[in-house]
């Protein structure tokens, strides 16, 4: 059985799993762009090099600034990431998280969903 590399900080856990690189954010967390970056960074280093599908969950995100969304959607923050499932729970962070699609415009194809297994299934087709 392989090993399951995890990586916590501050902000958010993070591992791959069969094919899929996860990402769960820590409660009541607010993103700035200095935080954007470090998790941009947590992900490269679990992505190894390799292009993988993403699942975030947002449901404990409070906040995002405006220099932190418009990062996420660029090519840096992006890249290695073949399809990107946003998953959340709450009101507010569903708000975020249509907003970043819709006005930031991520250059990967990113969708929001409220149920974690029909996000998990859409992303097994981006393996």
């Amino acid at each position: 059985m392989e090993t399951i590399e995890k990586v916590a900080n501050d902000y958010a856990e993070m591992w791959e799993e069969e094919g899929i690189i996860y990402q769960v954010y820590k409660p009541e967390l607010n993103v700035n762009l200095a935080v954007a970056k470090l998790l941009v960074a947590e992900r490269l280093r679990i992505a190894k090099g390799k292009s993988r599908p993403m699942f975030v969950d947002i449901s404990n995100l409070v906040s995002i600034d405006q220099e932190a969304r418009e990062y996420f959607s660029e090519e840096e923050a992006t890249q290695l990431i073949t399809a990107g499932a946003i998953y959340t729970a709450t009101p507010i962070a569903k708000l975020a998280g249509n907003f970043f699609i819709d006005v930031n415009q991520p250059l990967i194809n990113v969708k929001l969903f409220t149920d974690k297994p029909a996000a998990i299934e859409w992303l097994q087709g981006y393996k």
